[in-house]
């Protein structure tokens, strides 16, 4: 809870800029507050300000005043998936061996079907390859070659490497793709290429551009995908980098001192000068759920499923065993298969501004994945919108308070939502007004929840073992809805702070950097499975790892002895072709014991993802990949424990709203949600508001207040 007092230290500011809103959540010595603002497109930089002012005024300071006094700025963000989706990225240039250029126009055999849904890949007559985004014009071949361990078979070819570059600039190029075969051994060749760059367009002349090498980027195997993650990564850099600019500027002008740093997509903050572009990608979810996993430490919960319902999209999430465990080393990202360890949060467009409409193919109903987005954002905002989405919806069944909307920064229209679910969904299906919105509620909510059941059922996990926690603008609104999917009855967690969790999961994630080489080691041969592995290799391995680890944590300031070290290692039977990632302990192997141990937890953690009998000895077990992740443990961002009181919640009433349930409405009891205490107990139906977000609770179900002031939901017992 806020409290207002202008001598409050420790300040923190984490900060979520998502489609729609921006989410800002701010500790200090004894607690936290809360605040949202618009975000604003055309300079993210101006609605982060706002947001911040905004939880400065609850704490009764000025903003320079807070700033002044902040310790760190976190930051999250939906820009490199904006990017990516709007295809809005500068005219790059691409350089790879010769002989090599059509590496990313053929792609994979699977091109067309990576990141499409279902029904895309159904419709093969349909099926087309992700558009390049480098064409092939824009890629030229320069002789080199190395060879599979790195070693150097064509020394470079500077002559050849200049005339291509100029080809490229005259072409339009403002920057530079570098990915040559290899490189992941040896990145020799890479790095004379940059050095050449740099020479012909220094930083002292206009027309300096920025150059990606693939093997900083991606030091995997896989031409492919190493080389994706590279394009990917250039492509969005100048949009990201402009906008961390401007956030900086715009914060040391208001008295800000330290640095901005940056959630990562694998669980990690860092600063940002250490962070590749790509590792932003998706850093909103992915902070989410890390703080899902922190509060399932906190309550002792195993598993948890995370949700996070915004004005864009519905992301989820699994915490397995009290960890956030799913980690996508080659994911998809806006149908690019590329090679980029990441948390793995799954994403489809069903959010508060999802449009509603009419498929002409099927005359059904259908939502999203289309979003009004901030601007014009639904149509009940009156700011241009005129198609129907879920917000209208949530408004014209009742549910959302049109006065109190963002803390009634925004005035709701209501008869402009009625109006354009009329005119779009109602009047084409026969349906009367509140009919076609419960429609709409009811099809975003199946979307969520089939996503849902698919995330733990297809993993071989029982849905009814998950808790559910609901954050997101729209989370608490829908979280009955779409939670029914798993086949229990709860729990369902809102807490205080769920409107703003991305931006509360950064404010509790670790300083930490992920390092990785690429290496294949024999463990056990096949067949008889006699000891092969090298152990000096291993150790060799281990140990520099270590030492880039312990070099990076002291350049930015931090004791390398209080960081926390967990080993990866990229495993797989001798057939395969897929890799499974294992955490070990065992940091030397100096006996055979030692491999044993390593082969079996291999084993073990085989097991217990893909099910008894599917473990495969006989075919010999090696390594692929070292991963270190060094980490300073966050200690900020906790939970106050409260006296439970008593189950009355009628000192919280704000009065009553007709609300629909089931086929009609019904007068339904309306509280402040902000004021329920410790121990209240609101039955079903009922509606709680506060300044972000409402929490529904439909008939049969009944919400608690706990000690730590979170909404738990279940099923009533009466």
């Amino acid at each position: 809870m806020a409290t207002k007092q202008s001598n409050i230290n420790d300040i923190a500011v984490d900060l979520d800029i998502g489609g729609t809103f921006t989410d800002c959540f701010v500790t200090y010595e004894g607690g936290h507050t809360i605040a949202k603002s618009s975000t604003t497109r055309y300079d993210v930089s101006v609605g982060a300000i706002r947001a911040i002012e905004t939880a400065a005024k609850t704490l009764d300071l000025e903003l320079g005043q807070l700033l002044a006094r902040c310790e760190s700025v976190r930051y999250s963000t939906t820009i490199s998936m904006n990017t990516l989706i709007e295809r809005s990225g500068p005219k790059l240039g691409m350089i790879a061996t010769a002989g090599f250029e059509d590496t990313t126009i053929i792609g994979r055999a699977r091109s067309w079907v990576d990141g499409r849904q279902l029904d895309e890949v159904r419709n093969k007559a349909a099926a087309f390859k992700p558009k390049p985004l480098i064409p092939r014009d824009m890629i030229v071949g320069v002789k080199e070659r190395l060879d599979w361990s790195g070693s150097v078979l064509q020394k470079i070819d500077r002559d050849d490497v200049i005339k291509k570059v100029h080809q490229l600039v005259d072409q339009g190029a403002m920057g530079f793709v570098v990915s040559l075969l290899w490189s992941f051994q040896n990145p020799v060749h890479e790095n004379e290429v940059r050095e050449i760059i740099d020479e012909l367009y220094p930083e002292k002349y206009l027309g300096a551009m920025p150059v990606l090498l693939s093997s900083e980027i991606s030091s995997t195997s896989g031409e492919y995908p190493r080389t994706m993650a590279t394009i990917l990564s250039s492509y969005i850099h100048n949009d990201l980098s402009h906008e961390l600019r401007s956030l900086g500027d715009e914060l040391r002008n208001r008295n800000y001192t330290k640095p901005v740093l940056l959630v990562n997509n694998t669980g990690a903050v860092s600063k940002v000068v250490k962070t590749p572009a790509l590792n932003t990608y998706a850093s909103g979810p992915v902070a989410g759920l890390l703080g899902g996993a922190r509060l399932c430490e906190h309550y002792e919960i195993s598993n948890a499923v995370l949700t996070d319902m915004g004005g864009t999209s519905f992301d989820a999430s699994l915490v397995v065993d009290g960890n956030p465990r799913y980690y996508a080393f080659h994911p998809v990202i806006e149908n690019f298969f590329v090679s980029l360890p990441m948390l793995e949060v799954s994403t489809i467009g069903a959010g508060g501004g999802s449009i509603a409409w009419i498929n002409p193919l099927t005359e059904r109903l259908e939502v999203g994945p289309r979003s009004a987005g901030a601007m014009p954002g639904p149509a009940c905002y009156n700011l241009g919108g005129r198609e129907p989405t879920v917000t209208d919806a949530d408004l014209v069944l009742g549910y959302l308070d049109p006065e109190r909307f963002c803390g009634g920064q925004l005035e709701l229209d209501i008869e402009r939502a009625r109006m354009v679910i009329a005119t779009n969904v109602a009047e084409p299906l026969g349906l009367e007004v509140p009919e076609a919105a419960r429609a709409i509620k009811q099809i975003v909510d199946g979307r969520a929840g089939n996503d849902l059941f698919k995330n733990v059922a297809l993993r071989g996990l029982k849905p009814e073992d998950f808790a559910v926690f609901a954050f997101g603008g729209a989370g608490a609104t829908h979280a009955v809805g779409y939670s029914s999917y798993l086949g229990a009855g709860g729990p369902i967690y809102v807490f205080r702070f769920s409107p703003v969790f991305c931006a509360f999961g950064s404010a509790v994630s670790d300083i930490a950097h992920v390092y990785q080489t690429d290496e294949l080691m024999p463990v056990l041969s096949s067949g008889v499975n006699d000891f092969i592995l090298d152990s000096s290799a291993y150790n060799s391995a281990v140990d520099g790892l270590f030492q880039q680890a312990h070099r990076g944590l002291e350049e930015d300031g931090f004791d390398p002895k209080k960081a926390e070290y967990i080993l990866e290692l990229e495993m797989r039977y001798g057939s395969q072709i897929q890799n499974t990632v294992v955490q070990t302990t065992i940091l030397h192997v100096d006996s055979e014991e030692d491999i044993q141990r390593l082969a079996d937890s291999f084993t073990e953690q085989y097991i217990e993802l893909w099910g008894p009998g599917s473990a495969y000895p006989a075919g010999g077990v090696e390594i692929n990949l070292f991963r270190l992740r060094a980490s300073i443990p966050s200690q900020r961002a906790k939970l106050p424990k409260m006296k439970m009181g008593k189950s009355d919640p009628s000192g919280s009433l704000l009065g009553t709203r007709e609300a629909w349930w089931d086929d009609s409405f019904a007068p339904t009891p309306v509280y402040d949600l902000g004021q329920l205490n410790s121990g209240n107990v609101v039955v079903g139906p009922g509606l709680a508001e506060s300044d972000a977000t409402t929490l529904v609770i439909p008939p049969g179900w009944e919400c608690q207040i706990d000690e730590y002031e979170t909404a738990v939901l279940r099923l009533s017992e009466n």
